[in-house]
């Protein structure tokens, strides 16, 4: 484990010299933090425009790409603010007394006021010891006031505040839409803390945390751990010449949290280019250049002429390995064990909500960096082919969308491959080929399952949302707000996943898609007769005139009564849906028992007669499940 420890900061800090820190400066016109290629000719950026510009400026604005003289059409989206939670991770170690701290706190204190009034702020200063001063608050005094009582003392014990900011945020990865920031402050030089560099890392990338870090330079400066920091977090770094710049750092760094907007665009360029991002708005115009380093040939004529996954052992040999120990063979349960457990673990992959840089890379069509083997990335591109050629694509894409899931397609493809595979190997070692060929189907069976349930119990949340948001609608259309800004209240103040369509209802509308058709696509993809009859009614209002909020009104009333039946069906039918699920189970229970157990009885079930009865089973299981569906289901 030592020599672990000690490996793993260089591992770390020979990656950070293969892709160092993007650094911010704050006068540059026109901020890039960082151009994806991954996926090329698919191309995205993230861009942060300039202070002085405001929302509304920029939104009337044009962003333009320019590589090697030819203009490039580019699909702008703002990132967005709702749900952020910043912590603010100062150093108080004897390198920043005098002048270093005063500033640093005023400094910091600006970047408070600087932030929305529903962002989340906490506080952590660290001297030889980290502390928190402030924890996660919308309350600007206690912050600034944790800010002004830091003090100078100690040695530097970077290494650990960052652990202990990252655990501000709680366990697991940020839940969909939300956004953790870390900004730290410090020369970087790390002489007190009892976790190492690499422990840093792993905490911040747990919790999902992206991190800004400010390097200050003083006679203790080390640098090269701050861009090592920033590298593994997907940050960025800060430079400050002195303690009087701080102000402005501070101030560039909340600009670039807060404001911004992701370029998507199909690239021509090959090899090395220097790409020049534009944006023109306010009779003023801004740009930069950005040398990037393009693939030589397409990702098409790189694809691998692989048509399918790669082939894998037969269950046979499997099998026959397995065959030849007993029951009480303890090797044989460890086994199958861990087969049980890797699939517990692809499941999970797959169903685990992402961090948000992965998430932004994903949307963006892009795979990000390092994430995925070369061999893993040539399947999935001959799955993504298969699927484009098979038309089969676009269902799966649109059922994991409607889960609220950030895999694509052709990866959610794979993963069922890999499930029926670990199953298949399971089944051959319990029950021989006929188990490898049944649990082998059953496998990716459930595992659309999940997914179809996720998706459907998202849909219902949904639904069992939209009265209140309904409400909401009324009420802002009352207060004399347009439809646009009542769409935004919406987006803003309701819980997920009402909050995430409607926020991207709003995307869609500020990119120049109609409001009514942002409603009825978004409709359609959750499956909310609801929101559809609204959309409609918005629509008649358009062309007819009248008090839309009266008209909302009666469509309330609608669906409130509605929500009431299929709540009332849902109560009363509970217990029988409880007992036929319970019922469909228990076969499926005594068949695992006998099959772990007592396998000799199960011989008669799939001989002769034995499977006429089991196939009868089945089908009369079936029939049942459906029925029941069938009985409870509310058709108006």
């Amino acid at each position: 484990m030592r020599l672990f420890a000690r490996l793993v900061p260089g591992v770390l800090a020979a990656l950070a010299l293969a892709a160092p820190a993007k650094a911010i400066d704050p006068a540059a016109p026109l901020q890039v933090q960082g151009v994806d290629v991954t996926n090329y000719p698919q191309t995205g950026a993230i861009v942060v425009p300039p202070r002085e510009l405001t929302t509304d400026a920029i939104r009337q604005g044009t962003f333009s790409v320019l590589e090697a003289g030819q203009v490039r059409k580019a699909v702008v989206e703002p990132l967005p603010t709702g749900n952020l939670d910043v912590v603010l991770v100062i150093d108080t170690s004897g390198s920043m007394k005098g002048e270093a701290i005063v500033a640093a706190r005023r400094a910091a204190t600006s970047f408070v006021e600087s932030m929305p009034a529903d962002t989340r702020l906490a506080v952590v200063g660290f001297g030889s010891v980290a502390s928190v001063q402030s924890p996660f608050t919308t309350d600007r005094a206690k912050t600034s006031a944790a800010l002004a009582a830091l003090q100078v003392r100690g040695r530097t014990a970077l290494h650990d505040a960052l652990i202990t900011g990252s655990k501000l945020f709680g366990g697991g990865p940020p839940p969909s839409g939300a956004r953790r920031v870390i900004v730290v402050l410090s020369d970087g030089g790390d002489t007190a803390s009892k976790s190492t560099l690499a422990d840093a890392s792993r905490a911040m990338s747990s919790a999902g945390v992206s991190l800004y870090a400010i390097a200050l330079a003083t006679s203790e400066s080390d640098n090269a751990t701050l861009t090592l920091l920033a590298t593994n977090a997907g940050g960025v770094v800060a430079p400050a010449a002195d303690s009087t710049a701080l102000k402005g750092v501070f101030d560039g760094v909340a600009n670039s949290v807060l404001r911004q907007y992701r370029l998507r665009w199909t690239s021509g360029a090959r090899g090395a280019t220097d790409v020049t991002l534009s944006l023109q708005a306010g009779g003023r115009s801004w740009q930069t250049v950005q040398p990037v380093s393009f693939p030589a040939t397409p990702a098409s004529v790189q694809r691998s002429p692989v048509a399918g996954p790669a082939p894998v052992p037969p269950p046979v040999t499997v099998r026959t390995r397995i065959g030849t120990a007993t029951n009480g063979d303890p090797w044989l349960y460890v086994g199958l064990g861990a087969g049980f457990l890797a699939i517990l673990l692809v499941v999970g992959v797959a169903a685990w909500p992402r961090p948000p840089k992965r998430r932004l890379a994903v949307e963006m069509g892009v795979r990000p960096r390092n994430e995925v083997s070369g061999f893993s990335q040539q399947i999935i591109r001959a799955t993504r082919s298969y699927l484009q050629r098979r038309g089969r694509g676009a269902r799966l894409a649109a059922l994991l969308e409607r889960a609220g899931m950030t895999i694509d397609a052709p990866t959610a493809a794979v993963l069922a491959g890999v499930v029926a595979l670990l199953c298949a190997i399971v089944g051959a070692a319990l029950a021989g080929v006929f188990g490898a060929l049944l649990l082998g189907v059953l496998g990716p069976a459930c595992y659309f399952i999940v997914i179809k349930s996720r998706a459907d119990k998202r849909s219902e949340k949904f639904r069992d949302q939209f009265e209140a948001t309904l409400q909401i609608i009324i009420n802002s259309l009352r207060s004399g707000y347009g439809v646009s800004q009542a769409i935004e209240t919406v987006a803003r103040e309701t819980e997920a996943p009402t909050s995430d369509e409607f926020r991207r209802i709003v995307t869609e509308a500020s990119l120049g898609m109609e409001m009514i058709s942002a409603l009825e696509a978004c409709a359609r993809r959750v499956r909310c007769d609801e929101l559809s009859w609204v959309s409609e009614s918005m629509e008649v209002n358009r062309d007819v005139g009248g008090n839309l909020a009266e008209v909302l009104v009666g469509v309330a009333s609608t669906i409130r009564s509605r929500i009431r039946l299929a709540r009332q069906v849902r109560a009363v039918s509970a217990e029988g849906r409880l007992s036929a699920r319970i019922l469909l189970a228990s076969p499926l229970a005594a068949f695992a028992a006998q099959s772990t157990f007592n396998r000799s009885n199960l011989g008669a079930l799939f001989r002769g007669g034995g499977l006429v009865f089991v196939a009868a089973g089945v089908l009369l299981m079936a029939i049942g499940y459906l029925w029941t569906r069938q009985i409870v289901r509310i058709r108006y």
